[in-house]
């Protein structure tokens, strides 16, 4: 992955753009996808270079935004063979989430250990058995776990070491359920008919509110503190008798 050797923005050298605007992209060459779009004018941080010093590692006047553009379109105040040599991780990920929390462990009740923002890329480490959740490290070296629908990996998942120790999932958990589905809609009601309030994931966990009379769906609360109804077949209740919830079922 990419590591700066200086400690913050204010101590990078500088760069102005010189052409009307240009593609930031997650790696070192045109094939790369754009993570952001710089104009005539405008000042980057340099933190690196590629091998050739063609492209050059830059973070954005956001102080957040990080990525690589062809030193030939900026005029920089440094000669760029100066610069760091970056070296990019075979296994890396471009960030989706506005903001996307790292965790201890790989599911939500892990606590967070930090975050990393939109469009930084994160080398990924480990995978869980299951390719949901990754294990990550940031620029800034924070390293945790993230869930893969929040990331756009430049590798296969599925390539990655699976982790073999995650650490036990921290108590308290009692009346929690984990999610089995890939994807699950969370409802307002219990029933399909009701529109979807928000999605949980594959690994998940949710806390258990409630059941309808037949014990069939349940009433969560996801991580956010979202609230509705799941059906229970696409949950892993562990030892919770669903019965012994309150019966939760609306009367409108």
């Amino acid at each position: 992955m990419l590591v700066p050797v200086m400690a913050s923005a204010q101590e990078y050298p500088t760069a102005v753009v010189r052409t009307d605007a240009l593609n930031v992209r997650s790696g070192a060459g045109p094939a790369y996808p754009v993570v952001a779009t710089v104009y005539y004018g405008e000042y980057v941080y340099l933190l690196g270079r590629d091998s050739a010093s063609q492209w050059v590692y830059v973070r954005l006047w956001d102080n957040v935004t990080e990525g690589w553009l062809n030193s030939k379109y900026v005029r920089p105040a440094v000669d760029v063979s100066t610069l760091p040599l970056m070296a990019e991780a075979e296994d890396s990920a471009i960030v989706l989430a506005y903001t996307l929390n790292i965790r201890s462990g790989p599911d939500v009740a892990y606590p967070v250990v930090g975050t990393v923002t939109q469009l930084n890329y994160v080398e990924m480490l480990e995978r869980d058995e299951y390719g949901i959740w990754v294990k990550i490290r940031t620029s800034s070296n924070v390293v945790g776990w993230v869930h893969t629908a929040w990331l756009s990996p430049l590798s296969s998942v599925s390539g990655l070491a699976q982790a073999t120790d995650v650490g036990a999932v921290p108590a308290g958990t009692e009346n929690l359920a984990r999610v089995t589905a890939y994807a699950l809609n969370v409802r307002s009601g219990p029933d399909v008919a009701y529109p979807p309030v928000a999605i949980v994931y594959a690994r998940d966990y949710v806390t258990l509110l409630g059941r309808d009379q037949w014990g069939l769906w349940v009433k969560v609360m996801t991580a956010s503190g979202t609230q509705g109804w799941v059906h229970t077949a696409w949950l892993n209740t562990g030892n919770i008798d669903i019965m012994a919830l309150p019966d939760m079922t609306p009367t409108y």
